[in-house]
């Protein structure tokens, strides 16, 4: 909570161009075109400046594809310089060994790639046959060139009965991590129910995914907007970048930020703009005004620097670890009809199915969930509900088929790497450790560059996205 009060930018993600090779069903970006207005190779090597000078450590470069835009071995050189771990998210399918080598010269220290699912589930949602082979290829070409390689799949109904199959071959591909995130129904995903997850949806994948992080021989790190609390949280946050065995709230505006390729700052850059009909998650553009003057405005990131949780709704707002979680994802929630709940919650799902199963109505609380516009009015005039709701929150809701032996909510997990409460933990709640510890580094589970795993350990914390540390890091503060 401490950390919710010191306004660091130490990583960002920065979509540098909106260009793209692939028009995929899931993008939320809407990408394809560059915008008509993106930062010229001068204007962005001034921002790596201002950047750096506000104390950025990490900065993932993402699209649209980022190998579109010509300039992008400049900037990762420049980025270098400056003293900024650059990293990388690409798709994959231009990302050959001469890219490869290009990245690896310019001080590029590790590269995400994006897959999707098997084969044939992953060539229909990139519209783009073949493309599975190419990314595959990819992660050798980078591995060869001593680039760390991560691998990033946003959860769609298709590739969900695929997760445990994903999981072996990527066993197989000497990656760091796998890092795994719901794929919320905005963008392009919006105008595909078929392959959208629903909020009922995470009494499977919640487990699953957990399980998943349990096999060992993968690091797996769900993304934020997996979760959260009841008896699977511990295992959840096993790889994550916070230092605490739950999570603990966004850190857009107070430790990440987004930018898009025009120069227009976010807290984080999968929230809504104008390509999405809303600008006030905008807080300014980088071409009118300097990046610190942005950052460290009076009221900026209002909706996360001044979270409330009275200003949550319905369930969010009555739950009893609103104050540490403030709502989960914004993004989730904002998708969901005005960003005041999350309706992606597992502890609220399984806490409503549970209330329903023993009201003897089944799934039918569980199932109003996935209507989002419905629940503006949750928890009004349906007192009985809220009571049976409080009366099963806190009891655990495992799912036997997944053979877990499930431990009090509360209780650190030693075998999943939770420290004691007298055990030596990061220097904050966040995963930022003191400048002799391992420092996590940033998004999309892309890990640190070939030195960082030099010592061959396996025990190193990894960050927002599963980026594995740099072993050389300085202080991240």
């Amino acid at each position: 909570m401490a950390e919710r009060r010191s306004f660091v930018p130490v990583q960002g993600v920065w979509e540098i161009t909106l260009a793209c090779n692939m028009r995929c069903r899931h993008c939320g970006s809407h990408a394809g075109a560059p915008r008509p207005d993106e930062l010229t190779t001068d204007e962005a090597i001034r921002v790596l400046g201002e950047l750096a000078a506000a104390g950025c450590k990490r900065l993932v470069l993402s699209g649209g594809e980022p190998t579109v835009r010509k300039d992008w071995p400049r900037l990762v050189e420049e980025g270098s310089r400056l003293g900024i771990r650059m990293k990388m998210i690409s798709n994959g399918w231009s990302f050959d060994a001469e890219v490869a080598r290009t990245a690896r010269a310019a001080g590029l220290r590790a590269v995400g790639f994006s897959l999707d699912g098997l084969e044939a589930t992953h060539d229909d949602v990139r519209r783009t046959p073949g493309s599975h082979r190419r990314v595959l290829r990819a992660i050798g070409a980078a591995r060869a060139a001593g680039l760390g390689v991560a691998v990033v799949t946003h959860i769609n109904r298709r590739n969900l009965p695929e997760l445990d199959a994903m999981f072996d071959l990527l066993a197989t591909l000497d990656v760091y991590s796998w890092q795994v995130q719901l794929g919320n129904p905005a963008g392009e995903l919006a105008r595909h129910p078929e392959l959208a997850v629903e909020p009922r949806d995470l009494l499977q994948i919640v487990p699953a995914v957990a399980r998943l992080v349990q096999r060992g021989g993968l690091r797996v790190v769900p993304a934020d907007n997996i979760g959260y609390f009841g008896p699977y949280e511990t295992i959840l946050r096993t790889n994550s970048h916070y230092g605490l065995p739950t999570f603990a709230g966004c850190l857009g505006g107070i430790r990440h930020f987004g930018l898009e390729s025009n120069g227009n700052l976010k807290a984080c850059l999968s929230l809504p703009s104008a390509r999405h009909g809303c600008s006030s998650y905008v807080e300014g553009n980088l071409r009118e005004t300097p990046f610190a003057d942005l950052w460290n405005r009076p009221g900026a990131f209002a909706f996360n620097r001044n979270s409330d949780p009275a200003d949550l709704g319905g369930f969010c707002r009555t739950c009893r670890h609103a104050r540490l979680c403030h709502g989960g994802c914004r993004w989730s929630a904002t998708v969901h009809g005005g960003g005041l709940e999350n309706p992606y919650c597992y502890y609220r799902v399984a806490a409503e199915a549970e209330a329903g199963r023993r009201r003897g109505r089944g799934w039918r609380i569980a199932a109003a969930v996935a209507a989002p516009l419905a629940l503006a009015g949750c928890g009004e005039g349906d007192d009985d509900v809220d009571a049976d709701v409080e009366d099963v929150a806190d009891e655990a809701m495992p799912a036997d088929a997944y053979g877990f032996d499930f431990i009090d909510e509360a209780t650190p997990a030693d075998a999943y790497g939770i420290p004691e409460a007298d055990e030596a933990t990061p220097a904050d709640a966040y995963g930022i450790p003191e400048a002799d510890e391992a420092t996590p580094s940033d998004a999309y589970g892309i890990p640190g560059d070939a030195d960082a795993e030099a010592d061959g350990s396996e025990e190193v914390p990894v960050d927002l996205y599963g980026f594995v540390p740099d072993a050389s890091e300085p202080d991240a503060k």
